[in-house]
């Protein structure tokens, strides 16, 4: 087995895991996550847990949140915030960094 294929079963495995956690806060249980609903994962002790022991940069997430909820009752699927937390994760170097010098 490759690297590539490393890779991408740990990438599996984190969505599964994320995905459990993100569930467990819908509460309509639309596929959607509200402002409300996101701030209950971000304050909630189990799911800080998994997402710093997946390297989740949890603060960078808090920033976002403001953006991604400008209006009061937005909601985001489900699929967006996953893929959210996982281009969040630490060792991927997700950073506050212009894109210029991410890319040099």
């Amino acid at each position: 087995h490759g690297a590539g294929e490393k890779d991408e079963a740990a990438i599996r495995d984190l969505k599964e895991t994320v995905l459990v956690e993100l569930k467990k806060f819908d509460a309509d249980g639309n596929n959607m996550i509200s402002r409300q609903e996101l701030d209950s994962v971000l304050r909630d002790e189990s799911a800080l847990s998994v997402l710093r022991g997946l390297q989740v940069n949890v603060d960078y997430l808090w920033a976002l949140s403001e953006m991604l909820f400008e209006m009061p009752d937005a909601e985001v699927p489900i699929k967006s915030i996953m893929d959210l937390f996982l281009t969040s994760r630490g060792d991927l170097g997700v950073t506050f960094k212009p894109s210029r010098m991410l890319c040099g």
